[in-house]
C-alpha cells in the first residue's frame, strides 16, 4: 500500500475529521500527524526485529590491520550479531563485542592464535587482530529502509505519497491509529495492544523455521570449522 492509502485507511478508522486527499506537504494538522505517524511506525518496525525483508548482506575486501574503513553502509541499522566471515580462510569473525570486551582483548591478547573479534567505529569494522589485507569479507545487517519510492528505491523516511511500505501494510494502518490517538492524548489502549499483536502474528510468520537446528547444533557448537565434518558427525 502506498502512504496515502495507509494514513487514509487510519483517517477512516480513527474519525472526527476529513479524510485527507495528500499527506506529504499538505498544512492541515491532521495530515501532518498522520505523516508522523507513519514515520514512528516505520521506525518502530525496524527495532523490532530483523525482518526478512530487512536483513541485507554487506561484502568488503579486507585491507591490512584492524581499521576497515567505508564498510558499513548509509541504510545501517544494526549488525546481525555472528555473521563477520572470513571468506577467504573460511573464519568467523566474532561479535560485535562491547566496548569492554574490546578494550581488554587489544590490550591483553596476544594476538597470534586465529580467532578474530570485531567492533564497530562510525561507518568503519575494526578487526582484532588486524587482518592481512585482500580477504574476502562479508557479513548481515538490519536495513533501516522500511520503505521505498514508487520506483523501488529503499528509504528510511516517507518522502511522497506513492511511497510504498516494505513491511505488512495492516500493521503500518494499526500503527498509525495508534500513534495518532497516543499523541493526541486520547485513549489509544486497544489501539496499541491490536497493533502489538498484529505485530507478534507478522513476526511469527516472517520467520516460520526459527526453531530448526542451528550450523553451530549440527557441527556441535563449533563456528570456525573449515570444510566439510570428518567422519563421525551427524545429528542425534
Amino acid at each position: 500500500m502506498t502512504l496515502l492509502a495507509i494514513c487514509q485507511d487510519a483517517a477512516v478508522e480513527i474519525g472526527g475529521f476529513d479524510v485527507p486527499n495528500t499527506i506529504v506537504g499538505n498544512t492541515d494538522i491532521n495530515a501532518r500527524r498522520l505523516l508522523r505517524a507513519a514515520q514512528r511506525v516505520g521506525s518502530d518496525l525496524v527495532t523490532r526485529a530483523a525482518w526478512s525483508v530487512l536483513r541485507t548482506q554487506a561484502t568488503f575486501t579486507a585491507v591490512p590491520g584492524e581499521a576497515q574503513p567505508g564498510t558499513v553502509p548509509s541504510d545501517f541499522d544494526r549488525m546481525i550479531p555472528e555473521t563477520l566471515w572470513d571468506r577467504t580462510n573460511r573464519m568467523l569473525i566474532a561479535g560485535p563485542v562491547p566496548s569492554a570486551r574490546w578494550q581488554s582483548l587489544t590490550a591483553t591478547w596476544p594476538g597470534n592464535g586465529p580467532d578474530r573479534w570485531f567492533t564497530l567505529r562510525g561507518t568503519a569494522i575494526a578487526i582484532f587482530p588486524g587482518m592481512q589485507g585482500g580477504e574476502a569479507m562479508a557479513y548481515e545487517y538490519v536495513s533501516r529502509n522500511f520503505c521505498e519510492t514508487a520506483a523501488g528505491i529503499d528509504q528510511p523516511r516517507w518522502t511522497a505519497d506513492t511511497d510504498v511500505e516494505r513491511l505488512p501494510s495492516e500493521v503500518f494502518t494499526l500503527g498509525v491509529v495508534a500513534f495518532f490517538l497516543q499523541a493526541q492524548g486520547l485513549p489509544y489502549a486497544d489501539q496499541m495492544a491490536a497493533y502489538e499483536a498484529r505485530v507478534v502474528r507478522s513476526l511469527a510468520n516472517d520467520d516460520p523455521a526459527s526453531g530448526v537446528l542451528s550450523a553451530g547444533d549440527m557441527f556441535g557448537g563449533q563456528r570456525n570449522w573449515t570444510g566439510t565434518p570428518s567422519a563421525g558427525w551427524g545429528i542425534w
